[in-house]
């Protein structure tokens, strides 16, 4: 991985990753960059930055399935990005952000499955994901079942219900994983999602200004 480019001139701004072998696939259109397939491989390969490990040990990657579209569905918000344990530390404080509309982008490092659903469940309790527009997970650095018989995305959807008509997506590449798509706070970002074609991100407006 050498690193994330980030260009921005007259209204059309790309970013993306650049690698030996190339890990992203953008279409740049003016004022819009359209993210149409995920990387090719990902990795969550943990390498202690302690040791020489991190530098000596390969990385091992492993192909990538794709972003999932759990929910079809086609919205368009400001993005909020966040850690799903930081978020909620934020609850009932005036840090805590507005979601009423928004784009709704979560990323967890470790995932157990019960600290998961409590903390989905506490969202639920507090009408966020009544409120949100569009709700994209990214891929956990580790994840443990801890033998339930049900994967995240069975408790996802047992959590969310018939009753939101929003696109759900799972698996997405903005997390304690690599390739890391970054995506600016508070950026109009359009969601498209469909189990049988897949999923389409966009972002609406330039990420960051030239100045």
């Amino acid at each position: 991985m050498s690193g994330i480019c980030v260009t921005a001139r007259r209204g059309v701004t790309a970013s993306y990753f650049r690698e030996s072998r190339s890990l992203l696939s953008w279409v740049v259109e003016s004022r819009r960059v359209r993210l149409t397939r995920p990387a090719p491989r990902w990795s969550n390969h943990f390498r202690d930055a302690k040791t020489a490990e991190w530098c000596a040990v390969p990385r091992r990657y492993e192909p990538n399935a794709g972003w999932r579209a759990l929910v079809s569905g086609d919205a368009e918000g400001p993005a909020i990005v966040a850690n799903l344990n930081t978020l909620l530390s934020l609850a009932g404080t005036r840090y805590f952000p507005p979601l009423r509309g928004a784009v709704l982008i979560l990323e967890q490092m470790d995932c157990r499955l019960s600290r998961e659903e409590r903390q989905l469940r506490q969202l639920e309790a507090m009408g966020t994901l009544d409120d949100i527009a569009a709700l994209v997970i990214g891929k956990p650095e580790t994840y443990e079942t801890e033998g339930a018989p049900f994967a995240y995305d069975d408790l996802l959807l047992e959590i969310l219900g018939p009753r939101r008509g929003y696109p759900v997506v799972t698996s997405f590449d903005c997390s304690h994983t690599v390739p890391m798509l970054t995506i600016a706070q508070m950026c109009r970002i359009r969601v498209r999602a469909d189990p049988g074609d897949g999923v389409e991100v966009t972002a609406c407006e330039p990420m960051v200004e030239v100045r």
